[in-house]
């Protein structure tokens, strides 16, 4: 096997690979396809995706590809049909929503980009096609609000109460910089005041 851990021991692709060979061995299995989940990986930065509580974090805009791996016993190219299944609202295939395995090993990046402009979660599923013998995967994906925003919610309130007490507090002769200052130390203190009663 080419996927071998530096230790010598395999990885779990690889000890997919061996399973699926021992499979196809056997009567039962001989007309099955499988198909193998690698991961999510972000097209951008190349990074794969933590799975986190049975879900993968993604971010409104973000590209992302489901990456597979699969093998079919028949020697027809792509006779073995898979089709993936989401939320529209959430997520957009940027490529064929279908796919198909042949007689080879085969690896499949599926790309996505979230549609989803708000949180949300859902369920993404590839499934073999009507009369196909294979297998079928399910993952979770979690929209997450970006962390920027989600500061800027906190830091806002701030800003408006910290201008009204300043304009409130000090003399119109005060200097620029320290009506810069209030404003400042106002929108930290009504965004750490405004974080403490989220989470209570």
């Amino acid at each position: 096997m080419s996927d071998v851990r530096a230790e010598g021991q395999p990885s779990d692709l690889a000890a997919w690979q061996d399973l699926v060979g021992s499979m196809a061995r056997i009567r039962a299995f001989h007309e099955a396809s499988f198909v193998y989940f690698e991961g999510v990986v972000e097209k951008k930065s190349g990074w794969s995706k933590h799975l986190a509580g049975g879900e993968y974090k993604v971010y409104p805009g973000e590209t992302f590809d489901i990456v597979v791996y699969g093998i079919s016993p028949d020697i027809r190219p792509d006779s073995h049909g898979y089709r993936v299944q989401c939320d529209k609202n959430m997520l957009h295939v940027l490529d064929h929503e279908e796919f198909g395995l042949g007689y080879r090993f085969d690896r499949i990046d599926i790309p996505f980009r979230v549609d989803a402009k708000r949180p949300n979660v859902s369920r993404l599923r590839i499934a073999p096609h009507s009369g196909v013998v294979g297998c079928e995967i399910d993952i979770g994906i979690r929209v997450r609000e970006r962390p920027l925003r989600r500061l800027f919610s906190f830091v806002a309130p701030g800003m408006a109460a910290a201008t009204a007490a300043s304009a409130g507090i000090l003399p119109d002769t005060a200097p620029v910089w320290v009506r810069l200052g209030v404003l400042s130390a106002g929108s930290i203190g009504v965004a750490v005041v405004s974080g403490r009663q989220g989470r209570s």
